[in-house]
């Protein structure tokens, strides 16, 4: 752990987390550095064949081949605390420049938090992420369709999330050298409110000093965040099982190519078949999400 940089990390989770709607910092080498290193920072670029986000793959092929780029850095405060933000846009290239043609919005992305070290393996924070189009986005049922006086921040349709996180990083020992468990718990507070949790257990098998192979599997989840007017229901929206090889080809450039499954959870499945409601009165059932796919890119990160 302690020759990875908080770049080399970042490209390391890419798989599970550069195509998701949440920016997820690396959270176990935030403080790694111990004070020689006051600020870190990364530039992030990469290609996935799907949009995957907490769980969800649009069934509209509007959402395949996009490119996620994304900014992020860490200033170490002292020893065990730090401060972090990043920036992210993801691109679906099927909306070429017009932000939205294939009917579902690019979508940015910004986290600004504090983090904490706790003991040797473990590390928490505490962050406000916004998030603007992608899949929050389209899931906010109180966007403004001409009878809502209320207006967003950035956008008087309101495809947008605002949100506080608490974020945990743990790697076990001992017997369970090389496992690591990634948890996010996320209230959101506007426009939707409810909350979303995400869990991932993963295994780092270190090749060499320059190559590693990561496997994780990734459950999301929602509870209060959904109601009677919304395409999901409440419960598991998604699982995925991703397999990621971070290779440093530079001293600060790390290539890592990944593969991965979605399965669509109860909560996202719902979407599938739900139909008109009180506010939406004319809404016929379709296929929104993906029962199952398969996902695979790569990222590039460099470190500065």
């Amino acid at each position: 752990m302690q020759h990875k940089t908080i770049i080399a990390t970042c490209a390391a989770i890419a798989s599970y987390s550069m195509v998701s709607a949440d920016i997820q910092l690396p959270m176990d080498v935030l403080n790694a550095d111990k004070g020689t290193k006051t600020f870190s920072a990364q530039l992030n670029m990469g290609y996935s064949t799907k949009y995957v986000s907490r769980g969800l793959a649009f069934q509209n092929s509007g959402s395949d081949n996009i490119i996620p780029m994304e900014v992020d850095g860490a200033y170490n405060i002292n020893n065990n605390y730090s401060m972090f933000g990043g920036v992210k846009y993801q691109w679906l290239t099927r909306n070429h420049l017009e932000h939205d043609s294939t009917g579902i919005c690019d979508e940015g992305s910004a986290i600004l938090g504090l983090s904490r070290k706790i003991g040797n393996a473990t590390t928490a924070a505490l962050s406000y992420q916004f998030v603007h189009g992608g899949v929050p986005g389209s899931l906010n049922t109180k966007r403004y369709w001409g009878i809502n006086t209320n207006r967003a921040a950035f956008d008087h349709i309101q495809p947008e999330e605002h949100s506080f996180c608490l974020d945990i990083h743990h790697e076990f020992g001992k017997e369970l050298k090389n496992f690591f468990w990634d948890c996010r718990v996320q209230y959101t507070f506007r426009w939707m409110t409810g909350w979303w949790f995400t869990n991932t257990l993963g295994y780092r098998y270190d090749v060499n000093k320059s190559t590693s192979v990561i496997v994780a599997g990734t459950w999301n989840a929602t509870a209060g965040y959904f109601d009677s007017n919304s395409l999901n229901a409440n419960g598991t929206q998604g699982i995925s099982l991703t397999v990621s090889s971070p290779v440093k080809a530079t001293k600060d450039l790390t290539v890592t190519p990944f593969v991965g499954t979605v399965w669509l959870g109860n909560g996202g499945l719902a979407a599938n078949h739900r139909g008109a409601s009180a506010r939406f009165p004319y809404r016929e059932p379709s296929k929104v999400y993906r029962n199952f796919t398969f996902v695979a890119g790569v990222g590039v990160a460099y470190t500065f």
